[in-house]
């Protein structure tokens, strides 16, 4: 209802297993991985349980759009079958012909020659059953004997057991213990943590096309709060939230937005937090009373007072910079907002997250016509990704490239472009108007959201994952060979193989990523920037 609304074509937080808005999350990485060695290990059994909504299904999609060539997948979905329905499934995922009526042991016997031709070929075939908790001991211990179909070197079925913690519960015990001594790898999927689910919901808006920061930071923690990091129950509540913003004709999403969209969701009431005075008002307050102290006389400050002896103890007027020095004085830290920096008007913050996008597209060498609408997924037509820096200042330094972010000043929210920055100044942008600030005092002010552009090489269309194929990986070689001083033999069936990998993970330890030789957006970056490709830069000595 709201996707015209908003100006996208699809709707980001669809309860739709879509792998194309997968974001992965330390777990998810994990969880991936273990599912790749499920297919590219000889036999055995691969587990991966999580509670409801955490994302299994989602995980067995990509994993299906990811394997390998020549891998045969058979995905069984509803295992609430006895032994033989469940065998002749298999068969008929993989395509193996059978009479109507055929019994138990002549399915095997199929599936037995199937695999055996497989193998001769050269191939695997994969068993990936989801909703295992739903099988029953019988059919378990059937699955098992279907990994002794092998050959002398190898067995011929690969096995991945998706399913609920309870799955794990039903393996711990003794009649099932032959089946749990055969898994070669378990992982278990938790619940997103808050800085998780706050990447998770910008990814999504920006996968579909629009602004990541269209959900405040209080209604992201909210909605943490209330889902507890369930990505089902967190996209049933963004969705509702959108609803609400559709309806009540504004593009952003606010705390009230999301504590009404859980109520509806969750179900019952959902009881009102107390309101705390926020601190910059504590603090007003507090210097407030110290001025009037001031004010009546006292010295506590070393400024001269107010009032003078023969003024009838009236204060005199109040001298300029005063109360800024005052401030000062008492920790505020207010002289640099006081009349020297000049920050966006209110009427200026409405309009700043629409300017904030052109900003930006400019410093990347873009223009667009006045009047149009910038989003993440407009800027995919001219070659460039949007992505959100997930470590505050220390990640946008380290990603070393301008960024649109979000601030909050005197209870104002507003977007601007950072466009570079000197020593420990930070040099702000908004249309024409420019702002120099430190970064301390930006850091004070920024909320902690922010995008930045990137330039994604030919060929790219999502994570490169190892055994990966493509131009994209011809690339990724290219650069590797060139930032190590080597020769690049150019390879029309180039492989992102162990040694890429290997080489892959050493950059990721030089950023401070986690070396899982999977290669995104921040990865490609890196790559870039060692390889000396030309890009916007916040510190020109960090190239």
């Amino acid at each position: 209802m709201y996707k015209s609304y908003f100006g996208i074509s699809s709707n980001p937080f669809s309860i739709a297993p879509n792998p194309h808005f997968l974001y992965m999350s330390d777990g998810h990485r994990e969880a991936l991985a273990h599912l790749q060695y499920g297919l590219g290990e000889g036999g055995g059994f691969v587990l991966l349980t999580g509670e409801v909504g955490t994302g299994k299904t989602t995980m067995c999609r990509c994993l299906l759009e990811q394997v390998p060539e020549g891998t045969n997948v058979a995905l069984v979905i509803n295992p609430k079958l006895s032994s033989r329905e469940l065998v002749a499934t298999i068969c008929d995922e993989l395509g193996i012909a059978y009479p109507e009526h055929s019994g138990l042991k002549s399915l095997i016997d199929r599936l037995n020659a199937y695999l055996l031709a497989a193998h001769s070929r050269g191939q695997r075939t994969v068993l990936i059953i989801d909703e295992a908790q739903n099988l029953s001991h019988d059919v378990l211990e059937q699955v098992r004997l279907l990994t002794n179909l092998e050959t002398d070197q190898q067995r011929l079925l690969q096995i991945v057991l998706l399913g609920q913690p309870e799955l794990q519960e039903m393996l711990a015990q003794p009649e099932l213990r032959q089946l749990s001594q055969r898994i070669a790898a378990r992982h278990h999927l938790v619940p997103l943590t808050k800085g998780e689910t706050v990447a998770y919901i910008r990814h999504r808006l920006s996968v579909a096309g629009m602004d990541p920061e269209t959900f405040s930071m209080a209604a992201m923690r909210k909605i943490f709060r209330e889902s507890g990091g369930t990505p089902r129950t967190i996209n049933l509540i963004c969705d509702r939230s959108l609803l609400g913003a559709y309806a009540k004709g504004v593009r952003r999403v606010d705390v009230q937005l999301a504590r009404e969209a859980a109520r509806q969701i969750m179900g019952g009431k959902i009881e009102p937090r107390l309101t705390l005075i926020p601190t910059w008002m504590i603090l007003a307050a507090m210097s407030v009373a110290v001025f009037l102290i001031v004010a009546a006389g006292w010295r506590w400050f070393g400024d001269e007072p107010f009032g003078q002896p023969g003024t009838s103890g009236k204060a005199a007027p109040v001298a300029p910079g005063v109360f800024a020095s005052l401030s000062r004085r008492i920790g505020l830290g207010l002289g640099a907002a006081e009349g020297k920096t000049a920050w966006p008007t209110a009427e200026q913050a409405a309009n700043s997250q629409a300017a904030a996008y052109p900003t930006l597209l400019a410093l990347w060498g873009e223009k667009v016509e006045a009047g149009v609408q910038v989003t993440c997924r407009s800027v995919q037509t001219l070659g460039l990704r949007c992505l959100t820096p997930q470590g505050g200042l220390d990640d946008l330094l380290r990603l070393n490239k301008p960024a649109i972010i979000s601030m909050r000043r005197e209870g104002v929210g507003f977007s601007m472009v950072l466009v570079r920055v000197s020593g420990r100044q930070a040099i702000l942008r908004l249309g024409s108007a420019e702002i120099t600030t430190s970064l301390a005092e930006m850091a004070t002010l920024w909320d902690g959201g922010g995008v930045i552009f990137w330039r994604p090489p030919p060929g790219f269309s999502g994570n490169i994952i190892p055994g990966a194929k493509g131009p994209v990986v011809g690339w990724l070689a290219e650069q590797l060979a060139l930032i190590d001083g080597g020769k690049y033999n150019a390879s029309t069936d180039q492989q992102y193989d162990a040694p890429l990998v290997e080489r892959v993970k050493r950059i990721q330890v030089d950023r401070n990523l986690k070396p899982d030789g999977i290669v995104g957006g921040e990865v490609l970056i890196g790559v870039a920037d060692l390889a000396g490709i030309s890009a916007p830069v916040l510190r020109q000595s960090n190239r």
